[in-house]
């Protein structure tokens, strides 16, 4: 019984070469990643050691990546002064707002 079922159950891996997965490459320009084809790539030859390009290229990507994220980190998580309590509550500042607006439609 047991035969029968490992023969027809599925297999949950699937061995894929090295060769043939696509590459993604990260493009700063757009801020996203793209698939970049084997035909394109710069080493057309099937070696598992890349050229000095490819180390450069490399490192571009994780250097560009890392830059982003920290960018974002950056924007996320800036400082912001508490001055009153009429700031935290908004009123100050829509008042403020409301009489500018009214002086200027008046005058």
């Amino acid at each position: 019984m047991s035969m029968s079922m490992s023969m027809s159950a599925p297999k949950p891996w699937k061995i894929v070469s090295a060769f043939e997965t696509p590459k993604l490459v990260y493009d700063a320009m757009r801020r996203q990643f793209r698939y970049e084809s084997s035909s394109s790539s710069s080493s057309s030859s099937s070696s598992l050691m890349g050229t000095a390009n490819d180390l450069m290229e490399m490192r571009i990507q994780r250097y560009e990546l890392v830059k982003q994220k920290v960018d974002r980190y950056r924007e996320q998580h800036r400082l912001s002064y508490v001055t009153t309590i009429d700031r935290l509550l908004g009123t100050a500042t829509a008042t403020n707002a409301n009489a500018n607006a009214n002086a200027n439609a008046s005058g």
